[in-house]
C-alpha cells in the first residue's frame, strides 16, 4: 500500500511513514523525532536523524511485518507491541478468533435487520401479502440461528425478486 503525503513537509513525512519507538530497560514505547526534540531541548539534531545517532537516546525504528491473510468476519487482526528480532525492532500480527457471544450478536442484528427491511411485504394492504417466497424467505431468516455452524458459517437466504 502506498502511503501518499502531499501537505507534510519532508521531515514530517518521514516521521509519518517510519514508527519510532524508545525504548527504557528493555520496555518499547511509541515515540516521535518530534517527541525526541522536546525531550532535549538544549539539543540540535540533523534534519534526519541516523539509526546510530537515535540508538544513544535509546530510539529505534521498528517496522510492521506483513499482515497475514485472515477471515475477516471470523477473526480480528491484532498488531503486537515491538519485539527486537534479529537486531531489528518488529511488530507482529496475531489473529484471534471473534468471540462466539459477539458474532452471534452480529448475526441476529443483520438478520432483525433483514427482517425489519421486508415487513413492509407482510402489510395486508401489500401486494405481497400472503406471498410464499416472502414468507418462506422470512421464515428462513428467523431460523438462521438454527443452521448448523452458527454463528461461525451462515448461509443467509435470497431476497426473493418483488
Amino acid at each position: 500500500m502506498e502511503l501518499i503525503v502531499d501537505s507534510l513537509s519532508t521531515r514530517r513525512k518521514e516521521e509519518v511513514i517510519k514508527m519510532y519507538i524508545l525504548v527504557n530497560n528493555g520496555v518499547a514505547a511509541s515515540y516521535s523525532i518530534t517527541q525526541l526534540k522536546k525531550d532535549n531541548p538544549n539539543t540540535s539534531f540533523p534534519k534526519e536523524p541516523t539509526e546510530e545517532l537515535l540508538a544513544t537516546y535509546g530510539v529505534y525504528i521498528c517496522t510492521n511485518e506483513p499482515q497475514p491473510d485472515y477471515d475477516e468476519s471470523i477473526e480480528r487482526l491484532i498488531l503486537g507491541d515491538p519485539v527486537l528480532v534479529d537486531g531489528s525492532w518488529v511488530r507482529k500480527w496475531t489473529t484471534v478468533p471473534i468471540p462466539e457471544e459477539e458474532l452471534a450478536l452480529s448475526v441476529r442484528n443483520e438478520r432483525d435487520r433483514l427482517l425489519t427491511e421486508s415487513d413492509w411485504t407482510q402489510v395486508s394492504d401489500s401486494p405481497l401479502f400472503q406471498d410464499s417466497a416472502w414468507l418462506s424467505y422470512r421464515t428462513e431468516l428467523r431460523d438462521i440461528t438454527d443452521q448448523d455452524g452458527f454463528p461461525y458459517s451462515v448461509v443467509w437466504p435470497v431476497i426473493p425478486q418483488s
